[in-house]
């Protein structure tokens, strides 16, 4: 299996004479022009209270109450981890447009888990847009 980052890359395989005492060298194929794909996982979010109810704008939560963002990350490659190098970024926002207010930035950074698991947000607490 070749494992590598997204792009143009090559691979040229040998063979190996093993224990066969008839065999001295080993040969090597052509050189191999293949490329890999990118990965592009889906995320999906769920903002939740305190007590971990989900909550939307079918279900508010009150004015002044605490609530944290919860992310998933879907469509993972095969066996590959994040390796802890991968990022979610939280962005808070003080209206449901999803404007940002650049005198109060409310972003909070977590990593990845090498399984795949995101951490949730720390809790915010609800003000007044």
């Amino acid at each position: 299996m070749v494992r590598s980052r997204p792009g143009a890359t090559r691979s040229r395989p040998s063979t190996s004479p093993g224990s066969d005492i008839n065999h001295f060298d080993c040969e090597w194929s052509e050189c191999e022009p293949l490329t890999i794909d990118k990965a592009t996982p889906a995320i999906s979010t769920t903002v939740k209270d305190s007590g971990g109810t989900a909550v939307d704008n079918s279900h508010p939560a009150a004015l002044g109450n605490e609530v944290h963002d919860t992310a998933t990350l879907e469509e993972k490659v095969g066996s590959f981890s994040f390796d802890t190098t991968a990022k979610v970024t939280y962005h808070f926002y003080k209206n449901n447009i999803c404007t940002k207010d650049a005198s109060n930035p409310t972003d909070q950074e977590v990593t990845v888990e090498a399984s795949g698991g995101v951490p949730a947000s720390t809790l915010q607490t609800l003000g007044a847009a």
